[in-house]
């Protein structure tokens, strides 16, 4: 079931509930960061697609589930480590081979 909240109902929501995070299944960074900027404490927010990966991951994202990794796992843990160490050079190459 696919259920769209705008980034206040976001907010709202994690007020309310204690979740620990969310995957955000649609292909939007904007959103992501929207949501994360309307929620009030710190929580773990999962991108839904690693085309965007790295741009997700500098706007705060924890990570991916989608099933890219399943094919290409040593790009997409690469990417991550990259991302970590600061290596946007690394980072970079990593994201063209998901794509």
């Amino acid at each position: 079931m696919h259920m769209r909240l705008s980034p206040d109902a976001m907010g709202k929501l994690f007020a309310r509930v204690a979740l620990a995070g969310i995957k955000e299944s649609g292909l939007s960074t904007p959103e992501l960061v929207a949501h994360k900027r309307h929620i009030a404490r710190p929580v773990s927010l999962m991108s839904g697609q690693c085309f965007s990966l790295r741009r997700a991951l500098q706007e705060g994202a924890a990570g991916a589930i989608c099933p890219v990794p399943m094919i290409l796992p040593r790009s997409a843990l690469e990417l991550v480590r990259a991302h970590r160490a600061g290596d946007d050079r690394a980072c970079r190459a990593a994201q063209r081979r998901l794509l």
